[in-house]
C-alpha cells in the first residue's frame, strides 16, 4: 500500500514535470568520504553503504546493504524498478531525495558528515527534553552512536535496538543493545519512539508506525533515507499524520556545499 502510493507519486511527478528524459547515475558512496567521527557508525562499521543518486546535479541518498550502480533514464528506471527487491529500494528512496530536492519539495536529501551525527543528536536530546520533559521513557530503534550518547545523558529510561547481530547485546553509552523483533513489544512500554529512515529501505519502517499508530504514541523519524519518503506519506496516511520527522543537517548538495538545514 505504502510503496505503492509512494512510487505512483513518483511517476507522477516525473510525467507531471515533464523528466522523464531526465538521466539518472546512482553509485555507492564510502563511509569514510563521510569522515565520521567514530567507526561506530554503521556507514564505518558496515554492512550499510550509502547509495547516491543524482539528477540534473541534484543529489539524494539512502541507506542499503546491497548497493546497485544504475546509469540511465528516469523513464527506463521506472520499468526497471522492483520494490520488492532491497538493492532497488535503496535506488529508488535515493531518486526520490534527489527528486523531491530538484523541484524544491525537500530542503536537501543527501547524508551528513564530520562532527555533523554528533551535533545532530545533542539537538535531538534537546528537543525531546523542551518538549516532553526529562521524565519520559524512550525507544531508539537503530543504533546511532551520536544520538544514545546524547539520549543517556539526559534521560534515565533509554532503549535501543538494532537488527545488526554484530551490535545486539553489546553495552553502548552504558546502554545494552536490544534485538530489533522486539520493537513492537518495546512500545507497548515507552512515550518516544524514535525510528531510523534506512527502516523504509528493508521496509519494517511500516509495521513500527502501525504500532506507534495503534498505540498512540510519540513517534519520530529520523535519518536522510526516509526523507523524501515522508514528506509524500505524511499528506497521505492517518498513520504518518503524528509521525514527526528530524534530520536537521540533511543538505542540497553533498560533499561540495554544506549549507545547514533545519
Amino acid at each position: 500500500m505504502y510503496d505503492e502510493y509512494l512510487l505512483n507519486s513518483f511517476k507522477e511527478l516525473l510525467v507531471k514535470r515533464d523528466l522523464l528524459r531526465k538521466s539518472i547515475i546512482c553509485r555507492s558512496r564510502l563511509g569514510k568520504e563521510l569522515n565520521l567521527p567514530s567507526d561506530e557508525y554503521a556507514l564505518i562499521r558496515g554492512p550499510e553503504v550509502l547509495i547516491e543518486c543524482e539528477i540534473n546535479g541534484f543529489k539524494g541518498h539512502a541507506f542499503t546493504p546491497y548497493p546497485l550502480s544504475y546509469k540511465s533514464t528516469l523513464s527506463r528506471l521506472v520499468n526497471d524498478l522492483d520494490l520488492g527487491n532491497i538493492g532497488w529500494r535503496g535506488i529508488f528512496f535515493a531518486t526520490l531525495n534527489a527528486l523531491l530536492t530538484m523541484l524544491g519539495i525537500i530542503d536537501g536529501g543527501t547524508h551528513c558528515k564530520g562532527k555533523e551525527p554528533e551535533l545532530c543528536g545533542v539537538e535531538l536530546a534537546d528537543y525531546l527534553l523542551r518538549s516532553y520533559g526529562s521524565n519520559v521513557s524512550i525507544l531508539h530503534i537503530g543504533y546511532h552512536p551520536g544520538h544514545v550518547k546524547a539520549l543517556v545523558s539526559r534521560f534515565r529510561n533509554v532503549y535501543v535496538t538494532d537488527l545488526n547481530k554484530d551490535v545486539i547485546g553489546k553495552v553502548k553509552y552504558g546502554v545494552r543493545i536490544i534485538d530489533g523483533f522486539k520493537n513492537n513489544e518495546l512500545i507497548k512500554y515507552v512515550d518516544i519512539i524514535l525510528i531510523t529512515g534506512s527502516a523504509i529501505v528493508n521496509k519494517t519502517i511500516y509495521g513500527i508506525i502501525n504500532e506507534v499508530f495503534k498505540e498512540g504514541k510519540v513517534g519520530v523519524i529520523y535519518g536522510v533515507s526516509a526523507k523524501g519518503a515522508y514528506t509524500i506519506l505524511k499528506r497521505a496516511f492517518k498513520e504518518f499524520l503524528n509521525i514527526g520527522y528530524f534530520c536537521p543537517y540533511s543538505v542540497t548538495q553533498w560533499p561540495s556545499s554544506r549549507t545547514r538545514k533545519a
